[in-house]
C-alpha cells in the first residue's frame, strides 16, 4: 500500500505545492480532494487544465499512486449529484481511475426503505458514469449514514450491480460501525481499492493519530496486506496541524506494518 496525504488538510497550498510538501514529509501517494478543510468546494479542482497540471506534478514528484475525491450528499441534493457525476467524468484527467466518495446521514424521521431505494437509484447513476469513464468508485461507509456498515455496503454493491462500485475502507469507521473490522476487511477483500487510515477509541468518532486510539492497527494493516490491497492508504486526520503530525504518523504506521509479530 502507498501512504498518502490528503490535500483537503493542506488546502493552504495550491495542490501541486501540497504534493511537493507531501513528498518531503514522506508520503508516496496522495488523495486529491476537491473540498477544502471546511468541506467547501475548491472550484479550481473541477478545471480539466488544472487537473492535468496536478497529474503532471504527481508524476514529476515520483508519487506511486493517487486518487480523486469528493464527499457530498448526492442522494438528496441534485446539485451535489451533478457535481459528483462531473468529478467522476474528470477523474481520468488527474491520471487516476480511483474516485473516493460517501453518501449522507440516515434521517430517523423518514422511512428507511425510501432512503435506501434513493441510495441505490442515485448510486446507479454514479456507477453508470464510472463505467462510461473507466473509473472505480471507492465508497466510504460512515457512522450514522444510510450506508454505514460493511454489510450495508455489500448489500448496496449487490443491488447496484455494477463492477465499478467498490470500497474506500475507512478503518476507523469500520472499527466504530462493524462488529469486527478485520472481518470486514476480509469480507470486502478485492473490493477495497482505497483506504483511510487513522486511529479511534471505542464509540467515539474522532480521527486520532495512529497509536493514540484503541484499534489494533498492526492486525488491521496485516489483514489489508493479506487480502492483497496495494492502493493508496490516505492519512485521515482532522483537528491537527496535519503537516506537523504527518511524519510522526507515518513513522508509527511503518513501525506497525513492519512489526515481526503482527501476523
Amino acid at each position: 500500500m502507498y501512504w498518502s496525504g490528503r490535500t483537503q488538510m493542506m488546502d493552504g497550498y495550491p495542490v501541486p505545492e501540497a504534493l511537493e510538501r507531501m513528498v518531503e514529509i514522506g508520503f508516496t501517494g496522495a488523495e486529491i480532494c476537491i473540498e477544502d478543510i471546511r468541506f467547501g468546494v475548491r472550484e479550481r479542482l473541477l478545471d480539466p487544465g488544472y487537473l492535468a497540471e496536478i497529474a503532471s506534478a504527481a508524476r514529476t514528484l515520483g508519487l506511486s499512486a493517487w486518487s480523486y475525491s469528493y464527499h457530498g450528499d448526492y442522494i438528496t441534493d441534485d446539485e451535489v449529484l451533478r457535481r459528483t457525476i462531473r468529478t467522476i467524468e474528470l477523474t481520468r484527467r488527474v491520471d487516476t481511475d480511483v474516485f473516493v466518495f460517501s453518501g449522507r446521514r440516515f434521517d430517523k424521521t423518514k422511512d428507511a426503505d425510501t432512503q435506501w431505494r434513493a441510495l441505490v437509484e442515485r448510486t446507479r447513476l454514479l456507477a453508470d458514469a464510472a463505467e462510461a469513464n473507466d473509473v472505480r468508485l471507492a465508497l466510504e461507509t460512515e457512522p450514522g449514514f444510510i450506508c454505514g456498515t460493511t454489510a450495508q455496503l455489500l448489500r448496496l454493491i449487490d443491488e447496484v450491480g455494477s463492477p465499478a462500485l467498490m470500497c474506500n475502507m475507512d478503518i476507523g469507521h469500520a472499527f466504530l460501525c462493524d462488529p469486527d473490522p478485520v472481518a470486514a476487511i476480509r469480507a470486502l477483500g478485492p473490493l477495497i481499492v482505497h483506504c483511510h487510515i487513522d486511529d479511534m477509541r471505542r464509540g467515539v468518532h474522532d480521527h486520532l493519530l495512529p497509536g493514540d486510539g484503541e484499534m489494533d492497527l498492526a492486525e488491521i494493516l496485516a489483514t489489508l496486506d493479506q487480502v492483497g490491497f496495494d492502493g493508496p492508504a490516505a492519512l485521515d486526520l482532522y483537528g491537527y496541524d496535519y503537516e506537523s503530525v504527518a511524519e510522526r504518523a507515518l513513522d508509527e504506521l511503518r513501525r506497525l506494518r513492519d512489526r515481526p509479530d503482527r501476523d
